[in-house]
């Protein structure tokens, strides 16, 4: 018979297994607990990252009516909200009625495209090998149901609950920022050692001013493009130019697909009209 101490482990080496397993485990839940807090978090710091954004933008208009008029930081801060109100409020009320008929018009028109384009490649044999028969009554089902629900999903999920939330959100983190960047700026500061932060402050005034240049110069390009592409589809013959135009001009805001994915639905649009006129569009 065998000892039952021999297949025991000295107690030493049962408290270290414990202790490599407990670290284990405890890292583990760190990083899972971190993911978490990441996934739920990126809509909160995506948001924030455009307050800040437009905060800064905002807050360098307001030096530049400062500068000009002699009023303080405060009072143009003041002047550069109303006159931006008051822009914006002009241009929905002039263009809202026409793009809100558009927006419903071009839903019905992209519907009625996929299915073109689906006919269209079923007529050849490569596209009747890709485009299965039965596909088409999926889309059009896919289609319906989109169409059935899209009003109310829309406006419950994404107009009242997600769009008036995010833009209350950057709206407050905007102004605050604006008149308040001594805050942040003090607060970036101090995560730095003291004999870095000379350095440091440079680099914020230097990253402050490109960021000012890049939004200001990114509308300027968005409100040039929506214009130019208006009026490229409007003389090309291509139906709901004002929205397409518009919805390209939004889109660039994201960088690279912004503009790729913003010719789809013009591309789907124009092949309605005809095949020559996709290659205008292009």
């Amino acid at each position: 018979m065998t000892d039952p101490t021999e297949s025991t482990p000295p107690p030493d080496e049962l408290r270290l297994a414990s202790r490599e397993a407990l670290v284990f485990w405890v890292v583990g839940a760190l990083v899972l607990g971190a993911v978490v807090v990441l996934r739920v978090a990126a809509d909160v710091l995506l948001l924030t990252f455009a307050g800040l954004l437009f905060g800064n933008a905002l807050r360098g208009a307001a030096e530049q009516v400062s500068r000009r008029t002699g009023l303080g930081m405060a009072p143009s801060l003041i002047v550069c909200i109303v006159l931006l109100l008051a822009l914006g409020a002009g241009v929905v009320l002039w263009i809202a009625p026409a793009v809100g008929e558009q927006a419903d018009q071009l839903q019905n028109q992209l519907a009625a495209a996929l299915t073109s384009l689906q006919d269209s490649l079923r007529r050849t044999q490569l596209g009747h090998a890709l485009v299965p028969a039965t596909s088409g009554d999926y889309m059009r089902q896919a289609t319906d149901w989109l169409a059935k629900h899209a009003a109310f999903a829309g406006s419950f999920l994404l107009g009242v609950g997600g769009v008036l939330g995010a833009v209350l959100f950057v709206l407050f983190v905007t102004l605050y920022f604006a008149f308040s960047p001594g805050i942040y700026r003090r607060g970036a500061l101090a995560l730095v050692p003291p004999a870095y932060r000379p350095r440091t402050a440079q680099l914020l005034d230097a990253l402050s001013t490109t960021l000012r240049r890049w939004v200001w110069a990114q509308l300027i390009t968005m409100t040039a493009l929506a214009i130019a592409s208006i009026v490229g589809l409007k003389l090309l013959g291509i139906p709901l130019a004002l929205a397409l135009g518009l919805l390209a001009g939004l889109l660039l805001f994201v960088p690279y697909l912004g503009s790729i994915v913003s010719a789809i639905p013009a591309l789907l649009i124009a092949l309605t009209v005809g095949p020559m006129h996709v290659i205008y569009v292009v």
